[in-house]
Formats: C-alpha cells, structure tokens, sequence
C-alpha cells in the first residue's frame, strides 16, 4: 500500500539502465573491436581482457568476455595469476598480475574507457580518438570497455610497475527486456516524466548537453543544496538557483544521462526534486 502511495505521487522516474532497462546478459562483437596498438590484433586484445576477468564467482561482463574465447580456460593458460584486482565503484576498473612462460611479470587491466584512459596517462590526440570510437559505438546501443597492459620489472605485486599502455577497446551489447517499452510508454501516459540515467555511453537525446565540467559542478551545488538549506543558506541558494534557472531546465529537460557514476545519480534525483513539475493526468 505504501508503494502504491508513494508511485501516486510520483513525478519523474529516474530509471538505471543495466539490467533494469535491459537484460544485463553481455555480448562481445569481436568484428567491432578496436585495436590502438600497431602489432597486436583483435584475438590478443580479447585475450588480455579475457586475463583481466574473473574465471569463477562471475559478473555479467567477466562472463560475456571470458565465454567469446574458444576456450573458457585460455583465460589462464600459459600464465601464473599472482594477484586479481576486483572491480569496485572507485576504480571502476579489473586487473590481473601474472607471469607469462618467460618468467616475466605483466599486468592486465579492463574497465570504464575514462579511467583506463586516466590510467594509461594518454595524450589529448588518443582521447579524441578513443572518444569518437566511443560515440560510434554508443550510436549502434554498444557500451565501451576499455583494455590496457603493463610490465612489472621489479616483480613484485606492490611495485606499480612501467607505464600502462592502451590496447583496445571492447563493445559490449545487452538487449532490452521485452517489456521496457511498454513500461515507459505507459509510464509517459500517466503524466510520469521517465528519465535513463546510465554509467556507460550513451547517445542522448535532441536536447543540448552542457559541458562535461559545467553539469559536474551545476549536479554537485544542487545534490548539496539541502544543506545549504540547513546552514541558514537559502537567501544564497535562491539567488544561486536564479543565476543558474536556465542551465537546471536545460540539464532536466534531457531525458537521457551517461557516465553518471552513484553519486552523480543521487544529486541528479535532488534536482528533480527541487524543479516544478506539471500535474500528473488524472
């Protein structure tokens, strides 16, 4: 009965998009990989993705990179594991330490195409390239992985080793539910105002994007406001909200939002809260 409450009064439904929106069953298309490395070809990027997966106690993407192989068990054959680095919400990113037949030591990584970009300290001139690769994908419904590998000459898990260099990046599909837009569309029927907010690239709708940088910051002021709030601070936020009135309804009117990570998601939910909404159909 709560919730039946709680769904009346609902304005804006802010929606995940991996596995709420579609299946999160992953695919690879290994015809689609992109290789920035003269010398290596799509099967070795696909393998050092594959290294830098788990092979048991799986998520959705470990599986659909570690199942495209010949062979599950490749991901090991022919090294020693010394160390997995999980993924988790900071790094955003997996990585593998291991010793090939030669006895030298090595590292694989995967992850979100930023960080591993981040990682790999890559110049401006490979940023653009690996972002209109990006868009490509995001055009076709892909989201990117990254892929990166390093040396490790002093041989040591603790040692942070040479300098990472970027392979590739992976496209990664995951179909729809059958039911989601059926969902939405009644949904938008009911007056709901329905918005996918996603970590991963997508293509966004007709209306403008601010610059990266400006929607940072305006999210960040507004997912404080309510402190400000609670300091005395109204008068400030107010006038604040008045300078900026133009950027807010640009930003909300949107009605998709990528590479927005959990907290960027949190303040976004705070905006739609503090913007007017139109009554609900009745």
């Amino acid at each position: 009965m709560t919730a039946i409450e709680e769904m009346a009064g609902m304005d804006v439904l802010c929606s995940d998009k991996t596995g709420t929106l579609t299946l999160n069953k992953l695919t690879v298309d290994k015809s689609l990989i992109e290789v920035f490395v003269k010398g290596l070809d799509k099967e070795q990027v696909m393998l050092l993705a594959a290294w830098a997966s788990r092979t048991e106690y799986q998520d959705a993407i470990d599986a659909a990179i570690v199942g495209m192989l010949a062979d599950p068990k490749e991901a090991r054959a022919g090294i020693r594991e010394v160390h997995f680095l999980p993924f988790n919400p900071l790094d955003k990113r997996t990585a593998l330490t291991y010793i090939d037949s030669n006895e030298n030591w090595h590292r694989a990584s995967k992850g979100a195409p930023e960080q591993i970009l981040q990682l790999c300290h890559s110049t401006e001139d490979v940023r653009k390239k690996v972002h209109v690769v990006i868009d490509k994908f995001a055009e076709r419904g892909l989201r990117s992985l990254g892929v990166a590998r390093q040396e490790v000459p002093e041989k040591s898990k603790e040692s942070l080793g040479g300098p990472w260099q970027l392979v590739g990046l992976l496209p990664l599909f995951d179909p729809p539910r059958h039911d989601s837009a059926e969902t939405i569309k009644r949904a938008l029927n009911l007056g709901v105002n329905v918005k996918m907010v996603a970590e991963d690239d997508i293509v966004n709708d007709n209306f403008p994007k601010l610059p990266c940088n400006q929607e940072i910051t305006l999210i960040e002021k507004i997912g404080t406001s309510s402190e400000m709030m609670q300091h005395g601070q109204e008068p400030q936020l107010k006038l604040w909200m008045s300078e900026t009135k133009k950027m807010i309804e640009q930003l909300i009117m949107r009605q998709t939002f990528s590479r927005y990570y959990y907290h960027l998601k949190l303040w976004l939910l705070n905006c739609s809260i503090l913007l007017p909404t139109e009554k609900k159909k009745t």
